[in-house]
């Protein structure tokens, strides 16, 4: 065996432990503490003693928006997605100390009772207030690809977003065509 094949058995091992003790943790159920690596037990514990869900990963890749304090401790979590693929990119705070996050996204995403149904892949921003609860979401769709790959905020607490995108992409009413 190669030592490529070997990590993948490693890998493949670990994330069947990781979501064995993953079910467990959601319904309850002890844990052995020795079967999971310590900085996913520590998160997990983090998250329930701050109140919060468990963040579940939908399947495919999901995007996630974590907060934390200066220790490193958990204080809000928010994954965004479905079974197919959506990453995120992108973060900024603006001067309320509210999230702007942004990537792209396949599927469906919900922003907080909102779905969104994605052409193929489109970019997607969302903002969320200081406690992690949505303000609004987007997504940005056009007839290819379309991806949000950086956001910044400016003193006015005006979204800059850039990306890249394919053909077309909407913005709303406004639409843009690629030149090339």
């Amino acid at each position: 065996m190669d030592t490529y094949e070997k990590r993948n058995l490693l890998e493949k091992s670990y994330q069947s432990a990781v979501h064995e003790a993953w079910k467990q943790f959601i319904a309850n159920k002890p844990i052995r503490e020795k079967d999971i690596p310590p900085h996913i037990l520590r998160s997990w514990k983090l998250s329930r003693e701050a109140g919060m869900d468990p963040l579940l990963n939908a399947g495919g890749n999901d995007a996630v928006v974590l907060k934390l304090d200066g220790s490193g401790a958990i204080q809000w979590g928010r994954v965004f997605g479905d079974d197919a693929n959506q990453r995120g990119y992108a973060v900024a705070l603006d001067s309320a100390g509210r999230v702007v996050a942004g990537g792209e996204a396949a599927g469906v995403v919900d922003f907080d009772g909102n779905p969104l149904t994605a052409d193929a892949t489109d970019a997607f921003v969302v903002k969320l207030n200081a406690d992690g609860t949505t303000a609004w979401g987007q997504l940005h769709t056009g007839t290819d690809f379309q991806i949000t790959r950086a956001i910044a905020v400016d003193a006015m607490d005006n979204i800059i977003i850039a990306g890249d995108f394919k053909d077309a992409i909407s913005f709303g009413n406004t639409s843009l065509t690629a030149t090339g």
